[in-house]
């Protein structure tokens, strides 16, 4: 699976339009802790501007995981 959300540290500098469509907001740690109830690997990476890139998450404007290998799959 892949997903993606803008980062809860961002969320100061966000617009009011922005805030208004984005809820939920998770961090760096709290969405792979999230994931990784249901998936046994999780990778992460982050996003400023256009560049992709497994930095420091708590500096990241954008938050994608890639989960795979699902602890429980559905049968």
């Amino acid at each position: 699976m892949i997903i993606g959300t803008p980062n809860v540290t961002s969320s100061p500098y966000a617009s009011e339009g922005s805030e208004a469509g984005h809820i939920n907001l998770k961090s760096f740690s709290s969405l792979k802790e999230s994931l990784s109830q249901y998936y046994s690997k999780v990778f992460m990476f982050g996003m400023n501007d256009e560049v992709l890139h497994t930095g420091f998450g708590p500096m990241c404007h954008y938050l994608m995981a890639l989960a795979v290998q699902p602890i429980n799959p559905v049968k």
